[in-house]
């Protein structure tokens, strides 16, 4: 189904199974990270944008109980808005009631809800369909409630729901980054304070072009909260000496390097990374101010390069597609992105070659791998929208 055809689809199919007309229509974007990987849970900084892929959501209250569809799975779960259920281990409807349950942790009296969501953020490719799923449970509570809440305060309510439901340790940047983007921006979040700014992306005469390798392995969970934990055991390790040390974004190539002989050679490799990925976030805003594309380029690489070596994030595949991309496609830097263990890979292309590249880099991973990668170009696009569609009746279908 077409990006733009799933609002339509999705407000039919609400009809359908409710036999009622929709009153709110949700849609929140995935979000590409352009650079500043496993940052965010150490206080540093991120730079993403939001894509032009996103889950669409049609809802109104319900009567007598909740009921949530994920048409795209053709799954149904129902439950009283009163009574949340306890989590499921590695299901969908863990995103939105989350938020459900962290909108009545905070004082609201959760409605009931009907929805039924579908969407074009490829699923299990670090692309964070999951905070766009949560993020839409947000904006369509906050509406209904009537609570008000800044972005902000509903991006971490957002993040609570998936470490408490999902049980997903992760930082803030999906949940801001999907409610908060810019059309044509980049958003540079400093993840301690979450101060932000938007980065114009003037990319000129390049293009973004995302790299599915279409593999996702086991550790992609497990993995990711591994890594947390050997980034707070050495941040501990350091604050020994300095008690000050908030986070691994204080920590100075001077220091690490002092402090190495107390740290294991994982710890060491883990805030390696935390030092050179966050002066490598600063160094794109101003290689994108610049209009500098070698320079982001080459950020880009390094960044790969260390979240291969010293984070041990990526994957074969990931690994493959990044030298492909640049040894022979030309583009001029690559780098997994999202939290890895397989998933995406995000390359700058000139704007002239981008069909050539998608055709070569498939034949050549699909020799490789025996598998067909999906490649498409990405445009920053705005965040997260909300609209009430009963001020909309007698137009006959939502806006697209």
């Amino acid at each position: 189904m077409h990006n733009d055809e799933i609002p339509y689809e999705v407000v039919a199919q609400y009809r359908t199974r409710f036999g009622a007309e929709p009153e709110y229509l949700v849609r929140t974007p995935g979000r590409v990270n352009l650079i500043g990987e496993h940052t965010d849970y150490n206080g540093g900084w991120v730079l993403p944008f939001a894509i032009d892929r996103s889950i669409t959501m049609a809802a109104g209250e319900g009567r007598g109980s909740s009921a949530i569809v994920a048409l795209d799975r053709d799954e149904t779960v129902e439950f009283d808005s009163r009574y949340l259920p306890a989590p499921r281990p590695g299901h969908w409807s863990n995103y939105p009631i989350g938020v459900m349950s962290e909108f009545a942790a905070a004082g609201s009296a959760v409605p009931q809800i009907r929805a039924a969501f579908a969407g074009s953020i490829p699923q299990g490719g670090g692309l964070s369909s999951s905070a766009a799923l949560e993020n839409c449970m947000a904006l369509l509570l906050d509406r209904i409630i009537g609570t008000g809440l800044p972005r902000e305060t509903l991006a971490l309510y957002s993040q609570a729901a998936e470490h408490h439901y999902a049980g997903v340790r992760c930082g803030i940047m999906d949940q801001f980054a999907t409610l908060l983007c810019r059309r044509g921006h980049g958003l540079l979040l400093d993840c301690r304070t979450r101060a932000y700014r938007q980065v114009p992306l003037g990319l000129r005469d390049y293009r973004f072009v995302l790299c599915n390798s279409m593999v996702k392995h086991d550790l992609a969970t497990s993995g990711y909260n591994d890594r947390r934990r050997e980034c707070e055991s050495a941040l501990a390790t350091l604050r020994e000496r300095h008690p000050r040390m908030v986070d691994l974004r204080d920590c100075t190539p001077e220091y690490l390097e002092s402090s190495r002989g107390r740290l294991s050679d994982v710890e060491y490799r883990r805030v390696l990374h935390q030092v050179g990925e966050n002066r490598r976030v600063l160094d794109a805003e101003q290689a994108l101010h610049a209009g500098d594309i070698p320079w982001l380029g080459r950020l880009m690489a390094e960044s790969h390069d260390s979240l291969a070596r010293n984070f041990e994030v990526s994957s074969p595949e990931q690994d493959f597609l990044v030298s492909e991309a640049m040894e022979r496609g030309g583009s001029p830097g690559a780098r997994m992105t999202g939290g890895g263990f397989g998933g995406n890979v995000i390359c700058l292309v000139s704007a002239k070659r981008v069909g050539d590249f998608a055709i070569s880099l498939r034949e050549s991973y699909r020799r490789r791998f025996g598998l067909e990668a999906e490649i498409l170009e990405c445009e920053p696009s705005d965040g997260a929208g909300i609209e009430d569609l009963a001020i909309m009746e007698g137009s006959g279908s939502p806006s697209p």
